[in-house]
């Protein structure tokens, strides 16, 4: 009997051990707003009214989990879902986990290593130090970060992804398989980074070049500073990019060729200023612009056009979690580009919405 205790001692002693040494979380974010826009409509150019996701944030679900397997290594997972809080469905129909599905080793020292569906690092650098709207929601608002950060695909499946902090730096490395028997680069991404960061300035650059399944392929560059000064925040980035695909075309005007003879060049420049007005109100302006050629595979001046946008955002804090928040944004667009925005050359979005993260 006394043997039957002992060894049920040891085993919840154990399995007390062993549980503070890993940890699972389950997250999420819950955002939705009203929203009035105009030109809405490709067809009409009609203006629309509705409740959309979140003018920032997409609505979100997820577990991520952490086992500590001594000497400075752990092992790691993350599964994310997103969905669409105004009427329940699933973003991506037929994938519950659509947004990250990944699990890893990561070493104090020897870094990150990751393998699954993930962002590449140039999406992460959208999403987290550089873009003064952390790449945005609407599409009116995140246009210049996605097309040209995702360059095909926002996440990538059957991606490897290599992270790590030396001192002031940090490096990322990413390859995301074609899975393609007769050619290995159709489907095929590649991308890295590199920032340093020190005090209040921090600067950036990298690359994503992706193949799609015919084997065309999209190369885009990046280059961003960004500065704090008190409660204010500064940001500067710049893209170029060179597109034989088709995505940027299919993106932003519906208008899918790709050339191999006339491939659409994008010179694009953002900046923007975040500014804590007190700990409960943050307000946030960005502006983005774009010179591009080859629209729709249009040599010449009838191929050449411009498109910019003005964006601003209030948050106000109603708790750590939960966000009251307003925002408005202005697109314009000239020559080539007016093929962006349906029934005229300009566009206005005005939204009110509310975020809980949990």
């Amino acid at each position: 009997m006394y043997q039957r205790i002992l060894i049920a001692g040891a085993a919840a002693l154990l399995s007390t051990q062993v549980h503070a040494q890993s940890s699972v979380t389950i997250y999420g974010v819950a955002d939705v707003s009203i929203r009035y826009l105009t030109h809405a409509d490709r067809a009409t150019g009609r203006s629309k009214l509705s409740m959309e996701n979140g003018a920032v944030s997409n609505s979100r679900w997820g577990f991520r989990g952490v086992e500590d397997l001594g000497n400075g290594l752990s092992a790691l997972f993350n599964l994310e879902g997103g969905m669409n809080l105004d009427d329940g469905t699933q973003s991506t129909a037929g994938r519950i986990f659509n947004r990250q599905s990944f699990m890893g080793l990561s070493s104090r020292t020897a870094g990150t290593l990751t393998i699954g569906l993930q962002n590449n690092p140039l999406f992460d650098f959208m999403v987290g130090p550089y873009d003064p709207m952390t790449l945005g929601n609407y599409s009116q608002n995140s246009w210049m970060g996605t097309v040209f950060s995702v360059a095909g695909r926002r996440g990538k499946d059957n991606s490897i992804k290599y992270t790590n902090t030396f001192g002031d730096f940090r490096v990322a490395a990413f390859y995301g398989m074609g899975e393609q028997p007769d050619n290995h680069r159709k489907n095929e991404a590649w991308s890295g980074t590199v920032s340093y960061t020190k005090g209040p300035f921090s600067t950036g650059g990298g690359f994503v070049l992706t193949h799609d399944a015919l084997g065309n392929k999209q190369t885009v560059y990046n280059l961003n500073l960004r500065y704090k000064l008190g409660p204010a925040t500064l940001f500067l980035g710049h893209f170029n990019s060179k597109d034989h695909t088709g995505f940027v075309d299919a993106f932003l005007n519906g208008g899918a060729t790709p050339s191999a003879t006339a491939p659409r060049r994008d010179n694009a420049w953002f900046t923007g200023l975040t500014y804590d007005v007190m700990p409960s109100l943050k307000l946030t302006s960005a502006f983005y612009y774009d010179r591009s050629k080859n629209v729709r595979a249009v040599q010449g001046d009838a191929g050449e056009g411009t498109r910019y946008a003005l964006v601003l955002l209030a948050d106000y804090y109603l708790s750590r979690r939960t966000t009251l928040y307003a925002t408005v944004d202005y697109n314009k667009v000239k020559d080539a580009a007016r093929v962006d925005i349906p029934g005229g050359n300009s566009q206005t979005g005005v939204a009110i919405g509310l975020r809980h993260r949990f």
